[in-house]
């Protein structure tokens, strides 16, 4: 629903939807089938801003680091709605991540966003979300994840 009323504020009629490889561009930007796409509600670490016990600009590598890993040799689908910045269309992004129990697996897609916020990694971009992001960011500020472990707060 989120979507359809963020589409609807560019006067798209649905979102457009691709899928393949990912690269990674920068901590909340990555491109799919040729297409860029900034995360939609997702809002990156600064460079001054530290992570734990990392030095100075080791808060925004560690982001990109991360969604490298949450993408690199995955399937990546993507549904852009609307205008990003330089050039990148705004869109949410999952992952397909194979996870085994015992003798059965099952493919989860995960929204990369989502982890990206749940980790710590990043800030909900609460002006985009609309608090669609809660729960990820209180988990990630309760165990003073990533972000939430400076001893100044975003």
């Amino acid at each position: 629903m989120i979507l359809t009323v963020v589409a609807g504020m560019w006067g798209l009629t649905q979102a457009m939807s691709f899928a393949g490889q990912a690269t990674i561009i920068d901590s909340t930007t990555l491109e799919v089938a040729d297409q860029r796409v900034s995360l939609w509600g997702v809002r990156s670490p600064t460079p001054e801003d530290t992570c734990l016990a990392d030095e100075p600009g080791r808060c925004e590598q560690n982001a990109v680091d991360e969604l490298t890993a949450l993408t690199e040799n995955k399937d990546v689908r993507c549904e852009a709605f609307g205008p990003g910045v330089s050039g990148a269309v705004m869109g949410r992004c999952q992952a397909r991540w194979t996870e085994c129990y015992g003798h059965t697996c099952t493919d989860v897609w995960r929204d990369l966003g989502g982890e990206l916020i749940a980790q710590g990694f990043a800030l909900q971009a609460w002006e985009q979300s609309g608090g669609a992001f809660d729960g990820q960011e209180r988990t990630a500020r309760d165990a003073r994840l990533g972000v939430w472990g400076l001893s100044r707060r975003p």
